[in-house]
């Protein structure tokens, strides 16, 4: 099965329109987002680290998306802009 990489530039503004991030910062190729929750640091941290071609596993990305609450925006996102839908590819 082929999963779609998605776009690191993408991801990001999903990230930041959960209005859910409290401070970022970028450390060589990884980006870390610190949440607006009263808890434990590894509960309220998010981290994720770009391959090739700024590209993010479509595993990461999904698994931000559900943690974060915008899955349904990530998934249309990936319907529109990868033909991707439900498991496969759409062409």
């Amino acid at each position: 099965m082929n999963y779609p990489f998605i776009d690191v530039d993408e991801l990001i503004k999903l990230i930041l329109s959960s209005k859910k991030v409290a401070s970022s910062f970028k450390h060589g190729d990884v980006y870390y987002y610190i949440l607006n929750v009263t808890s434990k640091i590894n509960k309220r941290l998010i981290s994720f680290r770009i391959l090739e071609d700024n590209q993010v596993p479509f595993f990461t990305a999904s698994g931000i998306a559900l943690r974060l609450g915008f899955a349904v925006k990530f998934y249309d996102w990936l319907k529109e802009n990868k033909d991707w839908v439900e498991g496969e590819y759409t062409k």
